[in-house]
């Protein structure tokens, strides 16, 4: 693991360098991020008040992660619109359009852990097999 002071980390906002001051990450376009008791910073606070998340913020958030592990350099803005274009691609083309069926069944998992979403999944099969 990378020692909190050599890590290196770009700004969410504008994507300059951040550097230690004090308790803070700050860029050279002043964008301040704490640094928690803990040790931790939270880089995703700059996109918006939004309290609590939907599917695709989980899901954005998910790549984000990702993507930043393998230490691509991007936003989670720019993350969010590419998955909406992909998204918009993938139910809009003519052949095989990623849309539900139908008679298809959704099924947000979002806040279930795996256990519970095999539970919910199966009272919607012995729901549909009345």
């Amino acid at each position: 693991m990378i020692p909190f002071e050599k890590a290196f980390f770009c700004c969410p906002i504008c994507r300059a360098v951040l550097k230690r001051e004090a308790r803070s990450l700050v860029c050279g376009n002043r964008h301040s991020f704490d640094v928690a008791a803990k040790g931790y910073v939270n880089l995703l606070r700059a996109f918006g008040a939004s309290h609590g998340d939907n599917a695709d913020m989980v899901a954005a958030r998910r790549r984000f992660l990702e993507l930043t592990e393998k230490w691509v350099v991007t936003t989670l803005e720019e993350v969010k619109a590419d998955m909406a274009r992909r998204d918009a691609n993938d139910s809009t083309r003519d052949v095989a359009p990623a849309v539900p069926a139908e008679d298809a069944v959704i099924l947000d998992n979002s806040d279930l852990d795996r256990e519970q979403t095999v539970l919910a999944a199966l009272r919607i099969v012995e729901e549909k097999l009345k």
